[in-house]
């Protein structure tokens, strides 16, 4: 047996999304990681009944092993399973485990199923959380301890024994895809679990909705319904432990820039045009507009044309 704390996130009573229970070890840093992986198999919560997402996710700390679901999936308690608007409910229940302290906690995973019960525990020990405000200090996540859990152990393999077929994608410019049939989802599990032994970063989601949104998350691995095994090249590549959200608030803030540059320069014109002409001082404030605004923007053109001119183009590097 190896020492176990819990993560839990997932929509309240309230109809606010929060982190609910996280390890006690986790520092801010730990926590973004966790959920950026754990947002990302939230999508699409409507496909969620009955089809429960597992994934696992492991950086050089921890290591994370959960399940995505609609509550009434997970617990017997209907009246827990809605929001104030009667809306169904959906949580991500995991475990995590620290990584330094178990060296074979490959032979620790557990095995994957279609039966979720395994998580019903952990849920159980935070659903005094999911009546709590968020404007309440109870709001802040339940710090959870490590301790000892006898898991249902998953079949290791050695890399001889793994079918070919099966192995995982350890490039962050590409992911890889899978059918979502049960059979495959079985054995990607069992390599995901010998890769946890081989690998710093590992990353798998079972059932995610579509390529586009594997494309848009942290994960490198997943299966996807009407998929069948593939690699697609990731637009902007991303580390494990990278934040996603970053990444994707990166083109906002280049606009953003480029619009102050044009602000500047039309302020500047505007200056320039009325100490001249401050006789006309309406026609030199709309000329002098114009014309600083088009001397950034031509200058603009020309910086990103410059640019381009240095990026050596590889056509072959996708491949």
């Amino acid at each position: 047996m190896c020492l176990w704390s819990i993560i839990v996130y997932g929509r309240t009573y309230e109809a606010d999304y929060r982190l609910l229970a996280i390890p006690v070890d986790f520092t801010t840093e730990d926590v973004n990681w966790a959920k950026n992986y754990i947002k990302a198999t939230t999508r699409k919560p409507e496909q969620l009944p009955g089809n429960p997402r597992w994934s696992l996710f492991k950086n050089q700390k921890h290591c994370v092993i959960g399940v995505t679901c609609n509550l009434k999936d997970l617990i017997s308690n209907p009246d827990l399973a809605v929001d104030k608007d009667s809306r169904p409910i959906h949580v991500f229940v995991g475990y995590v485990i620290k990584v330094d302290e178990n060296p074979e906690l490959y032979r620790e995973i557990p095995n994957y199923t279609d039966h979720i019960n395994l998580f019903q525990a952990p849920y159980n020990s935070v659903k005094d959380q999911w009546l709590v405000k968020s404007h309440n200090l109870r709001s802040k996540p339940q710090t959870s301890r490590f301790k000892y859990i006898r898991m249902p152990i998953c079949l290791y393999r050695t890399n001889s024994e793994i079918n070919p077929y099966f192995f995982l994608n350890m490039d962050d410019s590409e992911v890889k895809l899978w059918s979502n049939s049960p059979d495959s989802k079985c054995e990607i599990w069992e390599t995901a679990c010998s890769f946890v032994y081989n690998y710093k970063t590992v990353s798998l989601c079972l059932g995610m909705p579509t390529e586009k949104d594997v494309l848009e998350s942290p994960f490198l691995n997943a299966t996807v319904p009407g998929v069948k095994h593939n690699i697609l090249k990731r637009v902007n590549p991303l580390a494990n432990n990278a934040g996603i959200q970053d990444r994707r608030n990166e083109p906002d803030k280049k606009i953003i820039i480029l619009e102050k540059e044009r602000i500047y320069g039309a302020v500047i014109g505007v200056i320039i045009w009325g100490a001249i002409l401050f006789n006309w001082m309406v026609i030199a404030i709309i000329l002098g507009g114009l014309f600083g605004g088009s001397i950034v923007f031509l200058y603009q053109k020309y910086r990103i044309w410059i640019e381009k001119l240095k990026i050596p183009i590889d056509s072959n590097k996708a491949e």
